[in-house]
């Protein structure tokens, strides 16, 4: 059972037929506090990783950390493949790079989550 909103989803990706990818893009809020409102939104590292077992929020946080890069959200989505393959690390990239440049560009951000480091779902929302 999911202990916090990330779980939740990672579950829900579990439970689809075939196999899935987590696309995750770690963000860093610059110019404000993580609660406070405000400031913006930079993309800091792009990855994707296989939806299995042993896959959850402290695994993904364990190994962003390891990256030695500061970080605040996880910006993420599913990826499926209408085969019921797991989709590959290429197929995912340039998911990836457009999930990068919707924020970059302040584009819609409503197909994705973002969570903060505890796995809770933020509600973000752009000025344009």
């Amino acid at each position: 059972m999911a202990s916090n909103d990330f779980d939740e989803l990672i579950e829900t990706a579990m439970a689809e037929s075939g196999g899935a990818r987590l696309l995750l893009v770690l963000l860093k809020v610059e110019g404000a506090g993580t609660g406070s409102g405000g400031g913006s939104l930079t993309p800091v590292l792009a990855n994707d990783v296989v939806v299995e077992a042993g896959v959850d929020l402290d695994a993904v946080v364990r190994q962003a950390d390891l990256v030695g890069l500061p970080w605040d959200l996880i910006m993420a989505a599913v990826l499926t493949d209408p085969t019921g393959r797991v989709p590959s690390s290429a197929a995912a990239e340039p998911h990836l790079k457009k999930m990068a440049d919707d924020l970059m560009r302040s584009g819609d951000l409503s197909r994705y989550a973002v969570f903060d480091r505890a796995g809770d779902r933020l509600s973000i929302s752009r000025a344009h």
